[in-house]
């Protein structure tokens, strides 16, 4: 993983926790963009991820949302729980929580919901 990709996976991880989805998305693409191999399709199911959980937190195209975190959890699925530093298995288990939770909006049942939201650990606990 290049340095620059570290520096932005970790902005990219604040900003997810702080529910700021589409500024996360646009500090992993960047290193989506320079990156291969494992570190890329990481990097891409985050994008995915926090694409869903976007338009979940505006309540937009519930399809879109489910499509997108399926998409994403896929992506994460193969890779090692710690790529990266990252707890992905903490990680991927709060995201298939959150779509248990969503499920009814997605049926349009409800509305859709506002959190919570998952959210991204590091491997060391922070």
């Amino acid at each position: 993983m290049k340095p620059s990709t570290a520096a932005r996976l970790e902005l990219g991880r604040a900003l997810f926790n702080k529910e700021q989805f589409f500024q996360a998305h646009e500090a992993w693409e960047e290193a989506w963009l320079e990156e291969d191999e494992e570190i890329r399709t990481l990097l891409q199911g985050l994008i995915q991820i926090a694409a869903g959980l976007l338009k979940a937190s505006r309540a937009e195209r519930p399809s879109g949302c489910a499509q997108l975190l399926a998409a994403g959890l896929d992506k994460l699925e193969p890779l090692a729980p710690d790529l990266a530093g990252l707890d992905l298995i903490s990680f991927r288990r709060s995201v298939e929580a959150f779509q248990t939770a969503a499920a009814p909006w997605l049926e349009g049942e409800t509305s859709a919901p506002s959190g919570p939201f998952p959210q991204m650990k590091r491997t060391t606990g922070s």
